[in-house]
């Protein structure tokens, strides 16, 4: 008896909700711009979570959560991909591959050279200090 009253109760409560619901659709039935007080009278909250994937495989999930009804599930068809976008987004992975390795290696080649320059311009340094260090204890320099 005490399952049939909180299942009689649930069913009243979404009742409810879906009656609040469409009474706020109909007051929107016609309009020609969506403003941000429309939607938050729809919108409970958006869930953004963390993004997976690199480039053009790269995925976001977004949860909208609405008033009075919930998180609806929007059925989602999977694209299928034909050969030729296939071979596009391959050829478009292995373009960016090379890119980030020929960075990679010029990055590479780019730190020796700063710490080459920076080696020279220590060295150049003390050359310099070394001959006023000697002149200071009244060394003749030849």
């Amino acid at each position: 008896m005490r399952h049939d009253q909180q299942e009689l109760d649930r069913i009243s409560r979404e009742t409810v909700n879906a009656e609040k619901f469409l009474a706020l659709v109909k007051k929107y039935t016609d309009f020609s711009e969506l403003t941000p007080a429309m939607i938050n009278e729809f919108v409970e909250k958006i869930l953004v979570h963390q993004a997976e994937g690199k480039g053009a495989s790269r995925t976001q999930e977004v949860e909208i959560f609405f008033n009075f009804i919930g998180k609806v599930e929007i059925p989602r068809k999977e694209i299928e991909l034909t050969e030729e976008e296939k071979a596009a987004l391959a050829e478009q992975e292995r373009r960016r591959a090379k890119k980030a390795e020929y960075n990679r290696r010029y990055m590479e080649k780019k730190r020796r050279q700063w710490k080459e320059q920076q080696e020279r311009e220590k060295e150049q340094q003390e050359a310099l200090e070394l001959p006023a260090a000697s002149t200071e204890k009244g060394e003749r320099i030849a």
